[in-house]
């Protein structure tokens, strides 16, 4: 019994090992694009939007996308973000599936400030 624990105990620091290291790999891309200066676009709704966002950035909530990705230069480096990074996951999938090449989920905005600040 022990040892299923101690195996248990094991498989999930792995998990958890793994993770971060994805979220490092992550972290270091964004920083490497944001050097490109991409164009931001907030998928939150307007009024998310309104209360704060990173300056420069536009507004295009996750409801809009499929009719407003036209708007959008497929040429241009975007960086999608939310509140917490899922809307972002699904505004890249929407942008990729529409012909964008140059997209990449930042994740949750106040994150991606961060890393913004520090470039």
């Amino acid at each position: 019994m022990k040892s299923i624990a101690i195996v248990g105990i094991v498989l999930i620091s792995l998990c958890f090992g793994l993770d971060y290291m994805s979220n490092l790999k992550k972290k270091d891309q964004l920083q490497q694009i944001i050097l490109q200066h991409p164009t931001i676009i907030d998928v939150r709704t307007e009024q998310e939007f309104q209360a704060a966002h990173i300056k420069g950035a536009i507004n295009i909530p996750l409801e809009s996308l499929n009719n407003k990705y036209t708007l959008l230069n497929k040429n241009t480096t975007y960086i999608t973000t939310c509140s917490h990074g899922i809307r972002s996951k699904k505004a890249l999938y929407v942008l990729q599936k529409k012909g964008f090449q140059n997209v990449f989920d930042g994740g949750a905005w106040l994150g991606l400030q961060n890393l913004l600040i520090k470039k």
